[in-house]
């Protein structure tokens, strides 16, 4: 959506007799806009391989200013003011902010040239928090398509969204209509740090979930002739050039899917010898090698431990609280500054306030209770905790009849209980808060966490996460990848909030396939493999100049080389129609009884793979 008005724009050919338009929006704009000379040269971000997740698109905005006309209007301190396209023959192939920061220009002529850095905001996530348009902290599941699109809203470019992703969990199969990553979910509570306080940046959140599944996200032109986000995964454009991208419009904060946008992505670059256009200029090419890739190890950290209770930190609108059942509003405090937590007021006489769902145990069960409370010190919130006939106090004893409670001081708790008596529901009575001493002043408390865990399951206190790790058996070279971290992964028997779930948002997942693959494994052993698979080889780099416009997101063969490359360096100059480019050799094969896997458990040690 583009607000406010054009205030300056630039028309102008390059060699090639190819129309240029490059149009500045100012928010606080209004009234006729102004001409003025200039070109662009456009860059994405350098990548170290086909895989790395985020490519931020840039550009360099070079304009002729004069005394008449400086462009010293064009700094604001509030950024993303200014707006700016660039169109090819009427094709969009930029959109973005300029940077604030980015004016340079000469003080001592009377004509002179500035440059102007504009960005598509995908860098500025890693300065940005995962929150809501309101500054708040995302509550329960999203699915892991609103999870991006969340992300990408804060860039303020809201673009449609292409994807291709073509992995699937077993018992649901993607097709050209159908996204995994509109079917899979994932706790928002995952992407709170383990301070518990602090919240990642959205640039974490992206690029944990884009490295399940070894996908790369740019700003790319659709073939409606726009500059929209493109996601998909450099090893299935090697087998197929033709990609299907499923299409997703904005609209009311949410995406929709408006069908697929077929794209072909491959892309010939000869020579000027055999009358190649786009080719090769300035007799600068060169070709690189890069070593295979014999061992890769991603470590996956679990998060906190998810309890039984599906809204620990009372996520709610309003009087709405999922996983409760409110009994009695009269003292709960809704705060329109926030979304989460039980606020309520303080009552001479306790009253029932919220009542949990129903949580199925066991006899023998061993369970504990976590809370944390603020608020006034001289306050008491009661909660009554059930199973039948019994009820929890605070030394942890089963209690036959009546209410014995827990009293929650302002504070973390942690109660253990002994063994449950019996097989039954689990119920959490939630009373207002009451004053310690009846001449006690009357205050307000809070409930910021309150969560069960069955510790007859957690046999494993320790544990971190999880290494998975794979090696080529040929062992083809000596070079082992870092290990990457990303917090979401499968999980079967503990619980954590790094968990994926299916669509039903209540089975987590387990096993895994590529389409058009007979196979059943983790999402991160496929996505290990993955690496593996696009860097099997030594890879050629082949850079230098060439002299036409080539597509960032291509699948390039180039003439004399054998290979396909993707780009990994990219910056075209408009006006001289010379785009200076690096690209990388990519493989896709698969890689036959050539890889041992291997999954081992973090307990706090993160180290590099070596090659046995």
């Amino acid at each position: 959506m583009i607000t406010g008005g054009r205030k300056y724009f630039l028309q102008y050919k390059d060699t090639k007799n190819v129309e240029y338009e490059i149009d500045i929006f100012d928010k606080n704009f209004t009234g006729d806009s102004t001409l003025v000379g200039g070109y662009a040269v456009i860059e994405y971000g350098s990548v170290n391989t086909n895989l790395d997740t985020i490519r931020g698109k840039g550009m360099t905005l070079y304009l002729e200013a004069s005394l008449e006309i400086n462009f010293e209007d064009l700094y604001s301190e509030v950024e993303n003011t200014f707006r700016v396209f660039v169109y090819r023959n009427g094709i969009g192939i930029f959109s973005g902010y300029v940077k604030p920061d980015g004016l340079f220009q000469d003080f001592v002529n009377e004509k002179w040239e500035i440059s102007l850095d504009c960005v598509d905001n995908l860098g500025v996530l890693e300065n940005l928090a995962f929150v809501d348009n309101n500054g708040f902290p995302y509550a329960g599941k999203l699915s892991a398509m609103q999870i991006i699109a969340n992300c990408l809203k804060r860039t303020e470019n809201i673009f449609n969204i292409n994807t291709s992703i073509n992995i699937s969990y077993e018992g649901f199969e993607a097709n050209d209509f159908v996204d995994p990553l509109v079917n899979v979910f994932l706790s928002t509570s995952r992407f709170i740090k383990n301070d518990d306080q602090t919240i990642m940046d959205c640039a974490e959140v992206l690029e944990s979930i884009l490295s399940l599944f070894n996908a790369v996200i740019s700003q790319n032109t659709s073939t409606l002739n726009n500059s929209e986000w493109f996601i998909y995964r450099p090893n299935e454009i090697y087998n197929n050039s033709l990609i299907k991208f499923r299409r997703y419009e904005f609209e009311n904060n949410l995406t929709r899917l408006q069908g697929y946008n077929e794209v072909d992505l491959a892309f010939n670059l000869g020579s000027h010898i055999n009358n190649k256009y786009p080719h090769h200029a300035n007799g600068n090419q060169r070709i690189g090698i890069k070593g295979s890739v014999s061992a890769y190890r991603i470590n996956y950290k679990y998060g906190f431990e998810n309890g039984l209770l599906n809204n620990p930190d009372f996520s709610h609108v309003g009087l709405a609280y999922d996983f409760y059942s409110v009994n009695n509003s009269t003292y709960i405090i809704t705060d329109p500054n926030t979304n989460v937590g039980l606020k309520m007021q303080t009552s001479k006489t306790p009253v029932l306030t919220l009542t949990s769902q129903a949580i199925p145990l066991l006899e023998g069960n061993l369970i504990s209770i976590n809370v944390k409370a603020s608020g006034n010190l001289n306050n008491r919130i009661l909660l009554n905790v059930k199973l039948g006939i019994y009820s929890l106090n605070s030394f942890g004893e089963w209690v036959n009849g009546g209410i014995s409670g827990l009293n929650i001081l302002p504070r973390s708790v942690t109660y253990t209980a002994d063994a449950l008596p019996i097989n039954g529901d689990l119920i959490i009575e939630i009373y207002s808060p009451k004053p310690r001493f009846n001449d006690d002043e009357l205050g307000v408390m809070t409930i910021e966490k309150l969560d069960v865990f069955n510790l007859s399951d957690a046999n494993t206190t320790n544990l971190k996460g999880e290494f998975h790790t794979v090696q080529r058996l040929s062992k083809p070279s000596s070079i082992a990848k870092n290990t990457v971290e990303i917090y979401n992964g499968d999980n079967t028997n503990i619980i954590y909030d790094g968990a994926i779930y299916k669509n039903d948002k209540l089975t987590t997942t387990s096993k895994w396939f590529r389409r058009d693959k007979s196979e059943s494994l983790t999402i991160l052993q496929i996505a290990a493999e993955d690496f593996l698979r696009a860097s099997q080889l030594p890879s050629k780099v082949f850079s230098g100049n060439v002299y036409g416009y080539i597509p960032y997101l291509s699948l390039i063969d180039i003439d004399g080389v054998d290979g396909k490359f993707m780009p990994i360096e990219y910056s075209f100059d408009t006006k001289n129609n010379l785009t200076t480019l690096k690209s990388l050799e990519l493989f896709g094969s698969e890689i036959v009884d050539d890889i041992d896997y291997k999954l081992t458990f973090d307990f706090g040690n993160t180290v590099k793979p070596t090659i046995l």
